[in-house]
């Protein structure tokens, strides 16, 4: 968030008629409802740029261990309303990834429409690392 506002950015989020928030926080023009981003990175966007949005991933080393069955990449419309938890039982759940990645899914797009009319970004990758069973 520092980033932004350093920029000249602001990160709120949206607001309806009667003033109340709601959906994730986004990366805004200071005086612009634009661009709304809901990252604050991201690459290709050059209005976005101007106000601290950067390309550079944050990036990590994870050394898999032998109990370590999946990786799940997902986007933030699953993590905005599914935890690790719920993902883990989802997953381990299922003996096929392709099911168990459709379910996450689904499941987070029906966790989107009961909280309202936006439904956010919603992909999922589930690679096997080690047999689940």
């Amino acid at each position: 968030m520092t980033r932004i506002k350093n920029a000249g950015g602001k990160v709120s989020k949206l607001t309806t008629n009667m003033g109340e928030e709601y959906g994730p926080y986004r990366v805004w023009l200071k005086d612009v409802k634009s661009p709304g981003l809901a990252v604050s990175r991201s690459f290709g966007d050059i209005v976005a740029t101007t106000i601290g949005v950067i390309s550079e991933p944050d990036v990590y080393e994870i050394r898999v261990k032998p109990e370590d069955r999946v990786l799940v990449i997902a986007t933030d419309g699953v993590w905005d309303k599914l935890n690790n938890e719920e993902v883990g039982e989802i997953v381990l759940g299922h003996e096929c990834v392709d099911t168990a990645m459709n379910e996450v899914v689904v499941r987070a797009r029906r966790k989107w429409e009961e909280t309202g009319p936006i439904v956010d970004d919603i992909s999922c990758i589930i690679i096997q690392l080690n047999s689940i069973s």
